[in-house]
């Protein structure tokens, strides 16, 4: 379900999820350099694959190990940050792109969790997507990244 804040909302056992993003796009200098340290800021052996992300890498076939999906984080851009507040607390998530290809025509995208360090999703995207359909009222351009 979609509110006009440009919030979406879903219903989950635990109560009322609500998330809230923010484009690339639509970042300041300070914001990115504050992702770019949030990613770091967990160290690399202290990052865990959720069962999702397992599941996504036999789904869809990506050849990728848990230490070059972590490995992401020292070579790529960031596509959009997110929190999500699930009612008992709220989590950051930052997505990203590999800067590396894989196959000379894909991408590794990967969600982190930044709160938890959970990789929660990874996915190829082929190089040549430019994302047309890419809706950008589900993004808050106020939403401050500290």
């Amino acid at each position: 379900m979609k509110n006009t804040n440009n919030i979406r909302t879903s219903n989950i056992a635990t109560g009322l999820k609500v998330e809230k993003r923010k484009h690339y796009s639509q970042m300041n200098t300070s914001e990115i350099k504050s992702l770019y340290a949030k990613l770091l800021s967990v160290t690399t052996k202290n990052w865990r694959m959720s069962y999702h992300a397992e599941e996504r890498l036999v789904q869809k076939r990506i050849d990728a190990s848990r230490s070059r999906i972590v490995d992401v984080i020292n070579h790529c851009e960031i596509i959009e940050y997110k929190t999500v507040d699930n009612g008992r607390y709220t989590c950051e998530r930052v997505i990203v792109r590999d800067t590396t290809l894989i196959n000379k025509n894909y991408n590794l995208n990967v969600v982190f969790d930044v709160t938890r360090g959970v990789v929660i999703s990874v996915w190829l995207n082929h190089i040549k997507d430019r994302h047309s359909t890419l809706d950008m009222l589900i993004y808050d351009r106020e939403l401050q990244i500290l």
